[in-house]
This record gives C-alpha cells, structure tokens and sequence, in this order.
C-alpha cells in the first residue's frame, strides 16, 4: 500500500484534518548506491495545519535553503542526527563545518508522526500514550512498513511506540550513555530512545549524546 492509499483509508477514523508525512525525497531515501541507511524520524503529532496538508511540501518548500541549509531548530537538529549516522559519526567540531549538507542528509530521510491529526504545540506523556495507541495499527505501523527503514529515531516516541510494538514486560537494553535502545525484528530495524528535536539542550550536549550513542548501537544491529 502507498502512502496516498494509506493516507486515504486513514481519513475515514477521523473528522480532523490528517497531514501527509513519509520520505522528505522518495528517490533519494531509496538510492541504495548513495545512501547509506534508510532513516525515520518518528515524531509525534503534526504542529498545526500545512497549506497543502503535506509535512513533507511544507519542509521542501519552507525549510530548505538553496545553498544546503536547513531552517528552523526543530529541522535543524533532524537534519543533523540523519547526517551523523549517514556521514560515520563526525565531531561536534566537524559537523558546525557542514551545516550547508544538512538538506541533503534531510531530504534523505523520512518522517512519520505517531499521528497523522493536526495538533498543538505541546503534548503531555498520557496524551502521546493514546495517540501511540489509537494510530498503531491505522498510521504509523503502515507507514513504517511502507518505508522499511533500518533507523528509527524516536523523538520523544520511544516508550509509546515501542508499548505498541514489544510485550508489555518488555525492558529495552542501554548503551553506555545512557541511551535506551530496541530491536524489532520484523522490521529489521533499531529503534533509539532520542529527546524530541525541539527540545531545549545545548546543542553541542544533545550532538555528542547522540553520536556516542549511535557509534554504539548502528554498527552491531543495523545492516544495510
């Protein structure tokens, strides 16, 4: 099933307006030869009505600079976890050097909202849970098997999405930083317990923490 089809049969179990998300550049994320992993970031809810009710139009045409940058710290920091797994990890140093490939990486990428239902610009831990719930099996579980990503960065998703995907008495492992991981076989892809991207940190500690942490787990269970 493709992404309109699964955006149109969705549209029936809602009354509110349901935005579009999925691959920034179709083509690009699917490029074997070029890129390297196929990455999804999974959020949470859409901020807000989009123009055209695609997340994805909204990113290509709002968001992305001519000269390769990425506007918007929410963006931003996407854009730059997708860079560091697909470019091995470079420095704090080095990354602040390459801001102008961040689009690239971006639009290499994917991203998928628990729930496709237009929302606010907060939403409390019980909120996110019924949204894991309610969107399972009619969203983001067909979107994720549509994509089959290797990479799943959970932006402040992990513990409601993987509710939905693991035993209830599941406990996922940890690396070294502290990092929460989990493995779904059926996906064959990693799951990695990340800080939503607008959250307030130094980016500089938000960087090194998920580098270190990726350096970690890609190597062992994510294979091209």
């Amino acid at each position: 099933m493709g992404s309109q089809e699964v955006l149109n049969e969705t549209r029936n179990d809602s009354d509110k307006k349901l935005e579009e998300d999925g691959a920034i550049d179709l083509e690009l994320y699917n490029n074997k030869e070029e890129t390297k992993y196929k990455i999804v970031h999974l959020l949470k809810e859409p901020n807000g009505e989009t123009e055209n009710g695609s997340i994805v139009e909204a990113i290509l045409r709002n968001d992305i600079d001519r000269n390769g940058t990425v506007k918007g710290n929410q963006h931003k920091v996407t854009a730059r976890r997708s860079y560091c797994i697909l470019n091995k990890f470079p420095s704090w140093i080095d990354i602040r050097k390459e801001e102008n490939m961040f689009a690239d990486a971006l639009k290499r990428s994917a991203i998928v909202n628990l729930s496709p239902e237009s929302g606010g610009t907060s939403t409390n831990s019980e909120r996110l849970e019924q949204l894991a719930e309610k969107w399972y099996e009619r969203w983001y579980k067909k979107k994720l098997k549509e994509l089959k990503p290797n990479i799943v960065i959970c932006g402040g998703t992990f513990w409601p999405a993987i509710r939905q995907i693991a035993d209830a008495s599941y406990k996922p492992p940890q690396v070294s930083t502290g990092m929460y991981y989990f493995v779904d076989e059926n996906l064959r892809a990693v799951f990695l317990d990340c800080w939503h991207p607008a959250a307030r940190f130094k980016h500089s500690f938000e960087y090194c923490y998920f580098c270190e942490s990726c350096k970690e787990i890609i190597p062992k269970f994510v294979c091209r």
